[in-house]
């Protein structure tokens, strides 16, 4: 049986412990915590060995410094997002994770959503053919929750990667303006932005007085078309505005 640790606290993190259950999947050490304390103790465990990977389900700060310890020890990782506030981080955990042999995933879940995986192979579909991607729009916002780092990392993390998922490998967006506003004890977060030809705009931050998740991609192709990803409607998958029902699998 796969064995693996856990460090983290709060309902995210006992949701890690359900899905573990659900694959058969042994949660072997858990530390309850996200302070330098707990991931000491972690450090621990993983240098003792014997695990098959490590869940980091702590915050920004502390989730960098275990992270990068597993990568050191080879240790298979999944790291809740965003895996660090600053540049310097992300471009040291990319580094790392070409030269380690063991795999590093960091958990992007709207990623894997059956739903947004149906609207990337729509998309897959019509670019094959005679469709060009006009314009992506992004939004992801609530009311809350107010943490102690940017909600730019907090909720814009998730549209930046369903947009560059979207986009494709090696795509990059120019951000090209942003503002900011403070609202309803929190912020919302517009950026506008370009990858090549492609118009990007996101909505993002913990201002809003509902939850909203969703993604719509527009093409320009002659006739007007779009499909959407809506994460939290009743029927998550609209094309041109209708809700379709997927299949369980993609």
């Amino acid at each position: 049986m796969t064995t693996l640790g856990l460090i983290g606290s709060g309902p995210w993190s006992d949701r890690y412990v359900d899905a573990a259950r659900n694959v058969g999947v042994e949660i072997g050490d858990r530390v309850r915590g996200r302070d330098a304390e707990a991931c000491q103790k972690m450090l621990l465990v993983v240098q003792a060995g014997g695990l098959d990977g490590v869940i980091v389900a702590t915050e920004p700060d502390h989730q960098a410094a275990m992270g990068l310890a597993c990568r050191r020890h080879n240790v298979p990782l999944l790291v809740e997002k965003p895996f660090g506030v600053t540049r310097f981080i992300a471009e040291l955990a990319l580094a790392q994770s070409w030269s380690a042999a063991a795999p590093f995933f960091v958990n992007y879940v709207h990623l894997w959503a059956r739903e947004f995986l149906w609207l990337r192979r729509y998309v897959d579909l019509a670019r094959a053919g005679d469709s060009v991607i006009e314009s992506i729009e992004s939004v992801g916002c609530g009311p809350g929750p107010v943490r102690g780092w940017s909600t730019l990392h907090d909720y814009g993390s998730h549209d930046v990667a369903m947009v560059l998922s979207v986009l494709g490998l090696g795509a990059e967006i120019e951000w090209l303006e942003g503002t900011t506003r403070q609202q309803n004890g929190g912020q919302l977060h517009r950026l506008v932005g370009r990858s090549g030809g492609v118009k990007v705009s996101v909505l993002c931050g913990n201002g809003a007085e509902k939850k909203e998740r969703r993604l719509t991609v527009r093409f320009r192709d002659g006739r007007s078309r779009e499909v959407t990803y809506d994460g939290t409607a009743e029927h998550k998958y609209l094309v041109n505005g209708a809700p379709l029902q997927v299949a369980v699998e993609v």
